[in-house]
């Protein structure tokens, strides 16, 4: 028995492999819409919104202006993407999940209450989407 055979087309007719096949394109359509950057790309966009090196947001820098820029970074790409915490934790240096995690939450709060992060997030966001 065939792949295609097990799946129902709801075509009204017996299953469809055209209907099972435009089933898989759509699906195949939705994960690239829900992604509409890569990470390299949205880094780019970061680093030049900021005057960042990039090789500064992945390193394991803990200076103020550097980390500011990371988890901003952390939180785009959260926002923008469906990319799992590990995949950006690994793309950020081999950072764990649970530090793009706070990262992220860190940069929220500082967007909250920070005239100038606020500002940099909002010229970062607007050059991304």
């Amino acid at each position: 028995m065939k792949i295609f055979e097990k799946q129902h087309c709801g075509c009204g007719k017996k299953e469809c492999y055209y209907c099972w096949l435009e089933g898989k394109i759509e699906a195949t359509m939705a994960i690239e819409k829900r992604s509409p950057k890569t990470l390299e790309e949205i880094l780019v966009a970061v680093c030049d919104s900021t005057g960042t090196n990039p090789a500064d947001v992945i390193s394991y820098s803990r200076k103020r202006d550097i980390s500011r820029v990371r988890q901003i970074y952390c939180l785009i790409v959260r926002e923008t993407t469906d990319i799992t915490l590990q995949e950006i934790g690994a793309a950020i240096g081999g950072r764990d999940h649970s530090t793009v995690l706070v990262a992220s939450k860190k940069a929220k709060d500082d967007i909250e209450w920070d005239k100038q992060t606020k500002e940099m997030y909002e010229r970062i966001k607007s050059v991304i989407c």
